[in-house]
């Protein structure tokens, strides 16, 4: 409860320096009649970024939202990013119920493996997904998510960089001919990415047997 207390006392912090509202509307008409102003800021913001999908009404938005303001709200939802799915320390782990994802990466190796069939699993999902799959996986810079310092919270952990738009995750398994050591790769977004907790002696390749026994161990501690 002391850290929901804290990110909301962060949120509202940022909040406060958004004013949209006063922009658009008379100060005494907004106080009268808006109960929420933050709300209103949320979803007024929501409706600027889903008025880019649709540019044949020549309707921007923008106009009303400072580039400010816009970093703001980034940092906000930031934040709801780690709280909602459980990302910090304290919280409840809501990241969990994707370890189905895990689970199936690692039947879906050893299957191909069993067979020695070249194989291509593609498996599409939003950010919703991908998202704790990499904090599951422990991926550089997927999982370090401070609790101390929320008003920077944003230079360790940010949604946008785990997953911009288009946002993929590239798992790539490589055996040499006549040889029993696969290896593994890990590409987020088309950029090599590290596993901080597993030793390597060939970077950015993995050896496949540490990183299962790697996941195994994650599994059971989700």
């Amino acid at each position: 409860e002391a850290m929901m207390k804290r990110i909301s006392d962060e949120q509202t912090r940022l909040y406060d320096r958004c004013h949209i509202l006063e922009r658009l509307v008379d100060a005494t008409y907004a106080r009268e009649h808006v109960p929420n102003v933050h709300e209103f800021t949320k979803q007024f913001f929501s409706v600027a970024e889903d008025m880019q999908s649709l540019p044949e009404l020549g309707i921007t938005l923008d106009d009303a939202i400072t580039t400010d303001e816009c970093i703001n709200v980034m940092l906000i939802e930031n934040l709801e990013w780690g709280r909602n799915r459980g990302f910090f320390a304290s919280e409840n782990k809501n990241y969990q119920v994707h370890r189905h994802l895990l689970e199936h990466i690692l039947d879906c190796a050893d299957n191909a493996l069993a067979t020695g069939t070249p194989l291509a699993e593609l498996r599409f999902g939003h950010d919703a997904a991908l998202i704790p799959l990499c904090f599951i996986l422990r991926l550089d810079g997927c999982y370090d998510t401070p609790e101390k310092h929320l008003p920077r919270f944003h230079r360790h952990w940010a949604s946008f960089r785990v997953s911009p738009m288009a946002g993929n995750l590239q798992i790539i398994w490589y055996r040499r001919e006549g040889s029993d050591d696969l290896l593994v790769k890990f590409l987020l977004n088309e950029e090599e990415k590290r596993v901080p907790e597993v030793k390597t002696d060939a970077y950015p390749y993995y050896h496949w047997k540490d990183i299962r026994a790697y996941w195994q161990q994650r599994l059971q501690e989700l």
